[in-house]
């Protein structure tokens, strides 16, 4: 099971998913608060910590 197109849109797809910037920040904040919290309620240690800091975005760019 796929995807197949069936035309083209012809108008701009304009596709906003925030309205204002500071419910962007709200957001945002949310998930540092939440990512902060998983990591002091791992039991990494700090060493490891500091190791996937560095790796993850190297990661991420490679994906691309």
């Amino acid at each position: 099971m796929g995807h197949t197109s069936s035309g083209r849109i012809e108008a701009p797809l304009v596709h906003h998913t925030f309205e204002t910037t500071a419910e962007m920040m709200q957001k945002l904040d949310l998930y540092t608060d939440l990512a902060s919290i998983d990591l002091l309620d791992s039991n990494d240690p700090a060493a490891m910590l500091w190791l996937k800091s560095c790796i993850s975005p190297l990661g991420a760019f490679v994906k691309w």
